[in-house]
This record gives C-alpha cells, sequence and structure tokens, in this order.
C-alpha cells in the first residue's frame, strides 16, 4: 500500500541495502589487509547481507541483465547504488598497495565492478552446500585479478593493457 509498484519495492529495497550495508563494508575492509583481501572482503559483505534474501535475488535475476529495464543493476535507475560501490573499489585500489598503470586506473573500479557482479551472479545460483563452489572461486578469482593488475604494470604487458582498453572502451562505450 505504501508503494506505487513492485519495482519501486525493489528499488527501495536496493537503496537501504546499500545504506546499511556501508559501515558494514567499512569493518569488513579495516580487517583486510592488501588489494587481494580487500577484494574478497568487499564482496563477501554482500554475499553475508544478501544471504537471507538470496531466493529474492535468484527472482529479480530474470530482469537484471537487461540495462533498460529500471531493477538491473545496469540501468540509469540504480547509478546511484552503483556508483557508490565503485566508490568501494577505487578506495581499495588506492589503498591496496598495488602499482597500477595511468591509463588503466580510471578504468579499474569499473572491471572489478563488474567482477563483483559475476562472482555474486554465481553464488546466487551455486546450489553447492552452503554455496562452497562460490568461496572457491572468490577465492582463486581474486588471486588472479590481482596477479593480472599487478602484470598489468610490467613493461613488456605494455601492448596487452593497450588492447584491454581498447576491450573496455568497446563494452563501456567511452574512449578508453
Amino acid at each position: 500500500y505504501y508503494y506505487p509498484s513492485k519495482d519501486a519495492i525493489v528499488m527501495d529495497f536496493y537503496q537501504r541495502s546499500c545504506a546499511e550495508m556501508q559501515p558494514i563494508i567499512e569493518a569488513g575492509l579495516a580487517r583486510a589487509r592488501g588489494l587481494e583481501a580487500r577484494l574478497r572482503a568487499l564482496i563477501q559483505v554482500k554475499f553475508e547481507y544478501f544471504a537471507p534474501n538470496r531466493s529474492v535475488l535468484r527472482a529479480l535475476l530474470r530482469n537484471g541483465a537487461d540495462p533498460g529495464h529500471p531493477l538491473s543493476p545496469f540501468s540509469p535507475q540504480t547509478k546511484e547504488t552503483r556508483d557508490i560501490d565503485l566508490a568501494w573499489f577505487r578506495l581499495i585500489l588506492a589503498e591496496g598497495g598495488v602499482r597500477i598503470p595511468r591509463d588503466l586506473e580510471p578504468h579499474l573500479p569499473g572491471v572489478l565492478w563488474f567482477f563483483q557482479m559475476g562472482v555474486i551472479y554465481f553464488w546466487v545460483i551455486d546450489e553447492s552446500p552452503d554455496q562452497a563452489r562460490t568461496t572457491r572461486l572468490l577465492a582463486l578469482s581474486a588471486k588472479s585479478v590481482v596477479f593480472l593488475i599487478k602484470a598489468s604494470a610490467l613493461p613488456l604487458m605494455r601492448p596487452v593493457r593497450k588492447t584491454v582498453l581498447r576491450l573496455i572502451e568497446i563494452v563501456s562505450g567511452e574512449q578508453a
């Protein structure tokens, strides 16, 4: 009775969840040292927070991939929440103790946000006991992502980095 539509209820759920998670994320990051641990901690907070509502997230997957749907994490309507997430990724990159090439630096928060979305998607559909496969996936993939970020700073990786920047340009629709 208090909301004009089902979409409005879900949007309020997103906004409240985001607000409630901020101090939890801050506390989780305060306990983690290094980029890999901080990346895992940020995503782990979301698993723990959303665990009671995992089935709700599963139901929302139907619209999640459509950036034109207002409830999609990719839509203009969810930009505010996405921007808050991007700020956390900027922070963990800045404080992660890893040298990041200047040309890649502005794009990495978005890349990590997409990485997070993929891991969360896997967690939502993971039927293993206590989502044990997701736990292993997060540990190994976070290690791999951080290794790739570190390797991207090596001089011999410059051509590969330039190709990655072009890929980011294609995906984002912006000039990298």
